[in-house]
């Protein structure tokens, strides 16, 4: 996906607002592994791989009723924040 070193490597002058936006870049990287591994062990659950555990199946109730619109909103606003910074 992307790398924090990369980022800060791209700034020219890190003040405070860009160290903000370089601790938020790091948790979004976090989480953005955070998600692709629940995902990938919700996979596997579907395929039979791994017994369904409660969370889930939090997750997988969560995913079929939609609530993950509003986090994937603020995910895209992020990401759309790392590309107007980059180009600048």
């Amino acid at each position: 996906m992307f790398h924090a070193e990369d980022i800060a490597s791209a700034i020219d002058e890190v003040g405070p607002f860009e160290n903000v936006f370089l601790q938020e870049s790091a948790t979004m990287g976090l989480l953005a592994d955070y998600m692709k591994k629940s995902l990938k062990e919700l996979g596997r659950g579907f395929a039979g791989e791994l017994t369904m555990s409660d969370g889930m199946e939090k997750l997988e109730n969560s995913l079929y009723l939609g609530q993950f619109l509003l986090f994937s909103l603020v995910f895209f606003f992020f990401f759309f924040l790392l590309f107007i910074m980059s180009s600048v």
